[in-house]
């Protein structure tokens, strides 16, 4: 195989399995930071945008009047209209952030596919390591000289205290 592919095709797999596991855990994580936030009445005020786009809305939050200038929402059956009554999600613990819509849910679908990408990766990454070193060590040594044994030499003789020598 081409060592290209070797190398490139298992990193590639590994780096799609942890990009599509990060990404989805911050939208999960997104997703799950305006679920408990208090729900309140609103007005449309402004609308910039009919499916998806920003709008401006007033809510009245523990009977104090407040104003969100940027509230995004996306992909809308049936368009916000300027005065139409709305659910606005609000912080309880800063009144002034609030949402329109909460982020959706990623599909687990996405972790599964990371996961297995990511192991896909991996596991391609050992196979074609250990097929280029089974194809090396498969190769006869090259070495100077004759026959290996041929090298070789007796050890040195022990010499005693006593002067003699075996």
């Amino acid at each position: 195989m081409k060592k290209a592919f070797v190398v490139i095709v298992p990193l590639a797999l590994l780096v799609l399995g942890v990009a599509l596991i990060v990404s989805s855990t911050m939208a999960n994580k997104e997703a799950s930071r305006t679920s408990h936030w208090t729900q309140a009445a609103g007005t449309i005020d402004r609308v910039a945008g009919t499916k998806s786009g920003e709008a401006s809305a007033s809510y009245e939050l523990d009977g104090r009047e407040y104003r969100n200038e940027h509230l995004s929402f996306r992909d809308l059956r049936e368009p916000y209209r300027t005065g139409q009554s709305v659910i606005v999600y609000v912080n309880p613990a800063n009144p002034n952030e609030s949402v329109l819509q909460h982020a959706p849910l990623p599909s687990p679908w996405l972790v599964a596919g990371g996961a297995f990408s990511a192991l896909l990766g991996g596991v391609l990454a050992f196979y074609f390591r250990r097929q280029t070193t089974a194809r090396v060590r498969r190769q006869p040594l090259r070495r100077k000289g004759g026959a290996p044994m041929s090298r070789l030499r007796p050890p040195a003789p022990i010499k005693r205290n006593d002067g003699e020598s075996e």
